[in-house]
């Protein structure tokens, strides 16, 4: 087939297409407004058919809502009946409560009147007490004035008695001060006579030969040593003297002592020595003698002072404390003195003086 050549429509075409096209708008309208009546007619059918449907549904309440309140009326009715029983009892329980009121009230009013008369007893008998305690504490009071009494003559004449052993203490302290002095003279010139015989040993030793030298030295060791007798009691003669004014110096609050006190155990048997014990009212001091001061004098005298309250209950006081008192000493010995707590005095010529170092604390045994 050959191909057609379109042609051009003509004026006449074109209102047969615009009649066309009219048409066709007129046909889709019809079928609008025909969906627009259907549509409106289902509308109308469901809403007439819920409101049957609610109406079914208001009735089926309403019906369901008049057995409630028939259901109800029946209830409130039941409640008021038994509401009705309940203050008939209610009324019942009042009126025997008000009988039971009234009885208590009496029978209180009875235990009331009892009371009354109880109380009025016991106010009496009080009464009577008072008096009695009044005559008792007056009685008491008589004889407290009189114990005081009593107790103001015993301690008169105790404070008496006490002034009197003062008195004495202080003549004896005065004697044995004396009695120092004159042992530290003595003392001093057995000093200077040893010290005169020594300068004529020295000047025999330059003029003998070596053997008699050696033989010289070693009989003056033996007479000077620290096993001689005789210098030991020099070295407590020196420190004796001084210690009761170097005590108090130091502030210790003595004012008598002791020479070579020796202590008693528990079952009457003598024990340890002490070489000094100097004494006061709230202190005492015990103190050691030694030529050469060597660490194990300083254990042994720890170990004497750990039993002075029990070896020496009469010079026992709320503080105890120690001493060591020499001459010379090896290298560790005052250290360890002082570590132990133990107070040190040191002998040079013919006094003792105190030669712990600064802040030293003594130990109280």
């Amino acid at each position: 087939m050959g191909s057609r050549r379109r042609i051009p429509p003509g004026p006449e075409s074109v209102w047969r297409i615009l009649r066309r096209v009219a048409q066709e708008a007129a046909r889709h309208e019809e079928w609008r407004r025909r969906f627009d009546r259907e549509q409106r007619a289902r509308e109308a059918a469901w809403q007439r058919k819920m409101e049957g449907e609610a109406e079914v549904q208001r009735q089926k309440l309403e019906a369901e809502a008049e057995v409630r309140r028939q259901e109800a009326e029946v209830q409130r009715q039941k409640l008021e009946a038994e509401a009705e029983v309940r203050r008939q009892e209610a009324e019942a329980h009042r009126q025997e409560a008000e009988v039971q009121r009234q009885k208590l009230e009496a029978e209180a009013e009875v235990q009331r009147q009892e009371a009354e008369v109880q109380r009025q007893k016991l106010e009496a008998e009080a009464e009577v007490r008072r008096q009695e305690a009044e005559v008792q504490r007056q009685k008491l009071e008589a004889e407290a004035e009189a114990h005081r009494r009593e107790a103001e003559a015993r301690r008169e004449k105790l404070e008496a008695e006490a002034e009197a052993h003062r008195r004495e203490a202080e003549v004896r302290r005065e004697k044995v001060e004396a009695e120092a002095e004159a042992r530290r003279k003595r003392l001093d010139e057995e000093k200077a006579e040893f010290e005169r015989l020594a300068s004529k040993r020295d000047e025999e030793r330059r003029v003998r030969d070596q053997k008699a030298d050696s033989e010289l030295k070693r009989a003056i060791h033996r007479m000077i040593g620290d096993g001689d007798e005789r210098f030991g009691r020099l070295m407590e003669a020196l420190t004796e003297g001084d210690l009761s004014p170097l005590l108090r110096s130091a502030g210790y609050s003595v004012y008598d002592h002791l020479i070579r006190r020796r202590g008693i155990s528990l079952a009457g048997i003598p024990v340890a020595e002490m070489d000094l014990i100097a004494y006061g009212e709230h202190v005492s001091v015990a103190v050691e003698v030694k030529t050469t001061l060597r660490p194990e004098y300083v254990r042994h005298f720890v170990d004497k002072m750990g039993k002075f309250r029990e070896y020496f209950p009469d010079c026992s006081r709320d503080e105890v404390h120690g001493a060591m008192a020499y001459l010379t000493a090896t290298d560790s010995s005052p250290k360890m003195a002082t570590r132990h707590g133990l107070l040190l005095i040191r002998v040079v010529g013919s006094s003792a003086s105190i030669v712990s170092p600064p802040g030293f604390e003594p130990k109280n045994f």
